[in-house]
């Protein structure tokens, strides 16, 4: 044989064996996004969010634990609260099961953190939506579930009966510095009434120099003069006076780089304030479910199943009712003391006004 032949026929032979050898390897490994994966800039996307509550079975909610009346654990480990309740309702519309929610605890000043690594599903902490946090390109807001303000409370005198505004003319009024103490002396100021402001660090300090004495009234925002109010021995001694002033629109959040969750969130909670603007409660919606009303009907998912395009079942407004029922409902469970004010129905001269389901 040639030495050219030889050659050729032991080029081809290495190069039968090479292919041979390098088509019994494994490919490559590819990169899976498991149910415990936080949303980063190479995971997000449409789904993602929605995707990995599925697979896990449980919806991760970042809350306070030590709100009373909005976000509060007991001793026993049960959790309550309006903010609670709409955690559970996001568990119920995406899952079917209230009951599938972890509630994680976080701080002021780790809860974006958290929510940006994608830790929590959803923030829901007493959290205002303002432009500053708004204009963060990682962060967008759902609709407001309470508005908050700031108001002022007050003790009940020894012999009866609670102190007006007007009867703190000249008296020691504790509030926080900052913002509060600003909102405070403007509005004493429109009502001609002068007072001694005492401000103190942040809303912890100022509740403990109320709690010590050192004033007749406190001023912070509500949820918190709610919560604390609700963790005394005995919470009818104190009043949150009939006033409001300044503006702390409590939001759920989200992150923003999975806009089929902003819309599920944003949905779910329109979802409760429709349902109560229709008169649908947690006792009578099954009856609504035979309903000819053409509005109704894309709203319980006996028609159109709106549902699905948002990546839910079609019966999952029904499932939010039967566990929580609508806003107002969850609105007297957790704050039944609180005059509803600015969180009653547009059509009652609040500021709540779903948008249409269809």
């Amino acid at each position: 044989m040639p030495k050219s032949s030889i050659l050729i026929a032991f080029t081809l032979v290495l190069s039968l064996l090479f292919n041979l050898v390098w088509g019994c390897q494994s490919p490559p490994p590819t990169a899976e996004i498991t149910n415990t994966d936080p949303i980063s800039p190479s995971t997000a996307g449409i789904g993602t969010v929605l995707h990995r509550v599925k697979q896990r079975g449980k919806v991760i909610c970042g809350v306070n634990g030590r709100l009373a009346g909005f976000s509060y654990v007991n001793e026993a480990g049960q959790w309550s609260g309006l903010e609670i309740d709409f955690c559970r309702a996001i568990a119920a519309g995406v899952l079917g099961d209230a009951q599938a929610v972890i509630f994680r605890p976080t701080t002021a000043q780790d809860r974006f953190i958290a929510l940006k690594k994608g830790e929590i599903d959803v923030l829901l902490r007493n959290t205002s939506w303002t432009l500053s946090r708004s204009a963060d390109p990682e962060i967008s807001f759902a609709p407001v579930i309470f508005f908050d303000s700031q108001s002022v409370m007050v003790a009940k005198r020894p012999k009866g009966g609670f102190p007006s505004l007007a009867d703190l003319e000249q008296q020691p009024i504790c509030t926080e510095a900052g913002d509060s103490a600003a909102d405070l002396e403007q509005m004493l100021r429109s009502r001609q009434i002068s007072a001694d402001i005492r401000t103190f660090a942040d809303s912890a300090s100022t509740l403990q120099a109320y709690s010590q004495g050192q004033c007749r009234a406190v001023s912070l925002v509500i949820s918190e003069l709610q919560s604390w109010r609700r963790l005394q021995p005995q919470p009818s001694n104190f009043r949150i006076l009939p006033i409001a002033f300044g503006r702390e629109p409590l939001s759920p959040a989200v992150s923003s780089r999975d806009p089929q969750w902003h819309n599920i969130i944003t949905w779910i909670v329109f979802a409760t304030i429709y349902a109560e603007e229709q008169g649908i409660n947690q006792s009578n919606y099954r009856q609504f479910q035979t309903s000819t009303n053409k509005d109704i009907a894309r709203f319980v998912g006996t028609t159109d199943a709106l549902g699905i395009s948002l990546g839910l079942s079609p019966d999952w407004t029904t499932q939010i009712l039967q566990s929580v029922g609508n806003y107002g409902e969850i609105y007297d469970r957790n704050l039944a003391e609180v005059p509803r004010g600015t969180n009653r129905l547009a059509q009652n001269g609040g500021l709540l006004l779903s948008m249409p389901f269809r």
